[in-house]
């Protein structure tokens, strides 16, 4: 490839500071690209300081200069992105009484509309909310959530502005069409309203950026006067708030990071109502409840039943004694998730880290499966929009050649009707596509499952270029879903695999706890045993690799290219947590207290200091020749803060002993998910996809 002449990258000065922890001394040489204002700038980022706002700009307008060899090719791939979006497109219809709900895009808008229908009457059509109207007023918008009063007379949403996460509750009187003069700032998750549709409850964030608080506002009502349901003091834990399925309940979460939670219940339909604790937190018991008449169905890893069982008990006495065991432990077996119905109980299972949806029937033990036994690897996900009252569970299922479909499934009559089927406009015929589930082994003997798609064609004595993606932590599952998106790397003959590494949860709660704390280098030399065994079984060969994470995973692909350097062609690592010991160690930034149960508090604990500092990216840089690497941030992001990727750049390309591209680019009106509209998203995807054809020599193949 032709290298970008790296002399001419931007240089950040170094500045010592000198770090003493447990004895331990270090020398930082870019603290300084953490602003003083930290705080407010990610609000405004207008108030950053001048020396590190023009920084930033350099080194974006030098990440330009680096790809602009490539601008033809980025200009063609937004072409095909955009055209294998749905244009005009409706979600699948919610169904709640005499409306109809959906989500729906005009052609070429960024943003959604949010309308309802009567259904069977045409021409009824109300506009609730035009996100791509409101957007207007600003650089960044995101709707993340909506809700409707029972009597559908209100309408409520939560709208993020800045890409700091903080998102404010709006509420519009669809009778009248006034907005409510009751704005409500600093809250996340969704709306709950009570039966009666004169008050909701929500969620509010700490200084922190932590949701720990539930409130609930009466309209007409001062925000300011809302009551105070809920206040979770201990630093560790989030809260949420979530309804029954029968609408009858607001089930309120407390979770940490450490298999540790706790849920109480607000009863709807009683006024001023008090939360009723189920079980209080006791380190290790993992549990979450669903309600039935006068019954509580809860998923608890209690008593070692550590990949989850199910119970049910009496709701007015629910101790531990009382419980009746509805589906027993087996390890190996891991139950996800689980919902009521009329008469049925249906929860997910995943068995060797596939998903099935099992409907038992609570009248006559009867239990159906909805498997996918044909398919290799898949994402299959229960939808909160379901129809208690009708018995219909609704489901989305795609793989990584099929495209997602959304299914309603009728419990009494076993009947499936597809009611949104994912359109690809210009095209996709899935038996163009090759998809497998094969297995590394690790260096302990475990077996590491691969999910990949390649177009057809070639074979293993044939290696192709690779993209392979991994996250490992907080027991998140990578799904093996459809994306559009990878199809323009595909087609141009890569292979796209998912490495399904420890810190995940993908085999099991296991498979998670042996990928986290002191366990958790396992994560990064199971993703190198991967990519590894990929290169041995033919599919790629070393240097022919190209890897990608996001902020966790991110910390995966900075440890895996200071691990082996000389395994990968090029690495992208977007909104990426490579500074984890320095983060670990400063519980003034945003949720580090409670990421201490994931990694470890470096500061109260020396062995918690030395494993993280024996993997921590930043910590562990050595003078090498590097793969091309690419980091992206948001200035707004208060999950990783935008300078844990700048001080990483610049330690890398001071250390580079190659000529590789190391660049960087801030976004600087958005925060951790990048922009908010559509298709700015695809210019966002783009970018990276250019950087791996560059990287990959491939650009002059156009």
């Amino acid at each position: 490839m032709s290298c970008s002449n790296s002399s001419k990258a931007p240089v950040a000065k170094r500045r010592p500071v000198k770090l003493k922890r447990h004895g331990i001394s270090d020398i930082d040489y870019y603290q300084w690209l953490r602003a003083p204002n930290w705080r407010s700038a990610i609000r405004d980022p207008g108030l950053l300081p001048d020396e590190i706002s023009n920084y930033l700009e350099e080194e974006n307008n030098w990440f330009k200069d680096t790809l602009a060899s490539g601008e033809k090719i980025r200009r063609k791939i937004v072409m095909e992105l955009s055209e294998r979006l749905e244009s005009k497109y409706e979600s699948a219809p919610r169904v709640d009484g005499k409306y109809t709900y959906l989500e729906c895009y005009n052609k070429g808008a960024e943003y959604a509309q949010f309308i309802r229908r009567k259904p069977g009457i045409s021409n009824s059509t109300e506009i609730l909310l035009d996100a791509e109207i409101e957007s207007n007023k600003h650089q960044f918008y995101n709707v993340s959530s909506t809700s409707h009063s029972p009597d559908h007379r209100y309408f409520s949403w939560t709208a993020d502005t800045t890409g700091t996460e903080e998102y404010r509750i709006s509420i519009i009187d669809t009778k009248s069409r006034v907005l409510l003069n009751e704005i409500i700032s600093k809250t996340q998750g969704p709306i709950i309203w009570t039966s009666r549709g004169k008050s909701f409850f929500y969620t509010k964030i700490d200084s922190h950026q932590r949701p720990s608080s539930i409130y609930e506002h009466k309209l007409g009502n001062n925000p300011k006067n809302d009551r105070l349901v809920y206040n979770e003091i201990n630093p560790e834990y989030f809260v949420s708030i979530q309804q029954s399925e029968d609408n009858n309940y607001a089930i309120i979460v407390i979770r940490g990071h450490n298999l540790t939670s706790e849920s109480r219940i607000l009863n709807l339909n009683i006024p001023d109502a008090k939360p009723i604790l189920i079980y209080p937190k006791k380190v290790g018991h993992d549990y979450e409840i669903s309600i039935y008449k006068d019954n509580l169905f809860i998923r608890t890893n209690y008593g070692e039943a550590i990949d989850y069982k199910i119970v049910s008990v009496q709701l007015d006495d629910f101790t531990k004694e009382k419980w009746i065991e509805i589906v027993s432990h087996k390890k190996g077996r891991v139950i996800e998730k689980l919902m009521t119905f009329k008469g049925y109980l249906v929860w997910i299972e995943r068995n060797d880290g596939l998903a099935r949806i099992v409907v038992k029937d609570l009248n006559n033990g009867k239990k159906h499966n909805i498997s996918f036994l044909k398919e290799k690897t898949y994402d299959l996900q229960l939808s909160r929009n379901s129809q208690f009252d009708n018995n219909i569970l609704r489901y989305t299922f795609s793989s990584l050649k099929k495209p997602a479909q959304t299914i309603d499934h009728g419990l009494d009559t076993q009947k499936k009707e597809i009611v949104k089927q994912q359109i690809v406009p210009s095209g996709h015929n899935p038996e163009n596509y090759t998809v497998e589930r094969i297995f590394a082994r690790a260096s302990d003997g475990s077996q590491i499952p691969i999910s990949l798609i390649t177009k057809k064609g070639g074979g293993r004595d044939n290696p192709k270029p690779l993209i392979l993606y991994g996250y490992g932590s907080y027991g998140t599952i990578i799904p093996a879903n459809f994306s559009t998106d990878r199809l323009s790397l595909i087609d141009r003959g890569f292979t796209w695999a998912i490495a399904h590494v420890r810190g995940g949860a993908d085999l099991g709660l296991s498979w998670y706890l042996n990928g986290k704390l002191e366990y958790k280098k396992n994560t990064f030399s199971d993703f190198i045993s991967c990519a590894e065994y990929l290169c041995s079984a033919g599919y790629t060969k070393p240097g022919m690799i190209g890897i990608l994470g996001r902020s966790a995973g991110g910390m995966l692909i900075g440890a895996a290219i200071n691990l082996r350097p000389d395994l990968f062609k090029s690495a992208v690592a977007e909104v990426p947590f490579v500074d984890v010991l320095n983060t670990m160690c400063d519980e003034t930034l945003p949720l580090t207290p409670p990421e201490w149960t994931e990694w470890g508090n470096p500061i109260e604990n020396p062995g918690a200091f030395q494993t993280i500092k024996e993997y921590s990216p930043y910590d562990n840089i050595k003078k090498c020749n590097f793969p091309h690497i690419l980091a992206t941030s948001g200035v707004s992001d208060p999950r990783v803060t935008y300078w844990e990727a700048a001080k990483w750049i610049a330690k890398l390309r001071t250390n580079n002993t190659g000529s590789s591209d190391i660049i960087l680019n801030t976004n600087m009106s958005a925060g951790h998910g990048g922009s908010s509209g559509r298709y700015k998203r695809l210019e966002e995807i783009a970018l990276t996809y250019t950087f791996f054809l560059k990287s990959f020599a491939m650009l002059k193949k156009e």
